[in-house]
């Protein structure tokens, strides 16, 4: 199963509560979301096996350098692309 989510404005934190009972879920797609800065305190779901962010200047800067606690909630997940880039 596969999730897209695109073009968020104002949102600075998804929320994972509804997120994290995707169990079902491999694919997320996260896109144009200026003002996204966090992923769910709750975590990503364990089934996730690709993760892509595109266009969230403000996410992707905190994993620049692979480590801290926004990296922390997808370093398990096997594949990372960031802006079209695999980076793990």
């Amino acid at each position: 199963m596969s999730l897209h989510i695109y073009q968020l404005d104002d949102i600075e934190c998804l929320d994972g509560k509804w997120l994290h009972h995707l169990t079902s879920l491999q694919n997320l797609e996260i896109s144009d979301a200026p003002d996204l800065k966090s992923l769910p305190e709750e975590g990503l779901p364990s089934s996730l096996s690709v993760l892509s962010i595109s266009d969230c200047p403000l996410l992707e800067a905190t994993w620049q350098k692979k480590k801290g606690k926004e990296w922390r909630k997808i370093a398990r997940i096997p594949c990372i692309l960031i802006n079209y880039k695999i980076i793990s």
